[in-house]
């Protein structure tokens, strides 16, 4: 049996003020093995269509993405509500590159994506790659790059685009970059802090986590049918 902790948020609660008018990450899973997940959250009044939107992954620092590094979402968020999209690893027998996400991650994801990793490997993050949520259609190339298409909107972004982390996490400690600090992007879920009415559109100078999200250590272990922990 999987042993999961991993706790969403669910933030749809009146901690959100109605001033936010768009979709924003509420919560960030970046868990041992194929356990990634995004929580999305839509503070608005009207369910919005999710094909309208998609998500990319700059990796180990790079500052571009193709569509290859992307998918298009699907699905619907209801009025202030959260969707989660997780990676599309659900084969009990699956092991290796193919091993399956938690068990109450798949019972908690509404919608799973990028199943094929040279088809799109946009969720396959780990504690060093930057992620968008965009609004738009992807290019029907799988080559085209992303960061220069027209065409989309920037509706949130998570870590520094360009930036590659020493050590594989953005940490704790200013300039959270250098490996200086403890790592809270790697093997971690990250919570929207209460007070963040809406997501990042724009590049940041620096990337400081921890001042938008609490950081909560995701399951870096599983345990046998008697509970006993599998080293």
């Amino acid at each position: 049996m999987k042993k999961a902790l991993l706790f969403f948020g669910l933030l749809a609660s009146t901690a959100y003020a109605q001033d936010c008018s768009k979709l924003f990450i509420s919560e960030y899973v970046e868990g041992w093995s194929n356990n990634k997940a995004l929580e999305i959250y839509n503070p608005t009044n009207q369910a919005i269509d999710l094909s309208e939107y998609f998500v990319a992954r700059y990796s180990n620092g790079s500052a571009s993405a193709t569509v290859a590094n992307a998918v298009q979402l699907s699905g619907t968020v209801q009025p202030h509500d959260v969707f989660v999209a997780a990676l599309d690893k659900q084969d009990p027998a699956g092991s290796g590159q193919e091993a399956a996400l938690w068990d109450s991650l798949i019972a908690r994801a509404d919608g799973f994506f990028s199943p094929v990793y040279n088809t799109s490997n946009a969720f396959y993050w780990n504690g060093n790659d930057a992620v968008m949520l965009a609004k738009g259609t992807l290019p029907a190339s799988s080559s085209a790059n992303v960061t220069t298409s027209v065409g989309f909107q920037i509706i949130d972004i998570f870590g520094k685009i360009g930036e590659d982390p020493s050590g594989g996490s953005w940490t704790t400690t200013a300039p959270y970059n250098t490996g200086v600090g403890v790592g809270v992007t790697e093997d971690h879920s990250l919570i929207r802090k209460s007070a963040v009415l809406k997501g990042v559109t724009a590049q940041v100078t620096v990337f400081n986590a921890l001042g938008e999200y609490d950081s909560i250590p995701a399951v870096t272990y599983m345990f046998d049918a008697n509970g006993d922990t599998i080293v």
